[in-house]
């Protein structure tokens, strides 16, 4: 009887060892859906940093970088001061009034892997001087 005992929880033992490693290895293999960004974690520490741009004033925000995976630019007017327009163009084209993408205050803009974008950004903004947030891995 004892034998029959001892026999019988080193099969389970040896059945939850070989299940344990099968279920790791099925977990360590990659997703179906690797590239978007719903899928993917990032495994290194964002950078964050704060840009101060003068009124009418072309800035570059933020340099080309190839390694980029994700972009937010968050325009930190509005929050003590009257909300300004962020104005900002692509390309490391100088920046001007009424072109490229606008960011309004208190508002975001984010790139990530689904529409990622790895150039050079200058803005400015149209009549006050602030500031804004980014945040890059």
């Amino acid at each position: 009887m004892k034998t029959f005992i001892a026999a019988l929880g080193l099969t389970l033992a040896l059945a939850i060892f070989i299940g344990g490693g099968v279920v790791l290895f099925s977990a360590l293999k990659k997703s179906p859906n690797s590239g978007s960004s719903l899928t993917n974690v990032y495994n290194s520490v964002p950078t964050a940093s704060q840009v101060w741009i003068g009124k009418d004033v072309d800035t570059l925000l933020i340099a080309t970088s190839t390694g980029r995976r994700y972009l937010k630019i968050t325009n930190l007017s509005g929050a003590t001061s009257t909300s300004q327009a962020l104005y900002c163009n692509v390309n490391d084209k100088a920046s001007a009034l009424y072109t490229g993408f606008v960011v309004f205050g208190s508002s975001s803009v984010e790139f990530n892997l689904d529409n990622m974008y790895t150039g050079a950004l200058r803005c400015k903004f149209q009549s006050a001087t602030s500031s804004v947030a980014i945040i890059e891995v």
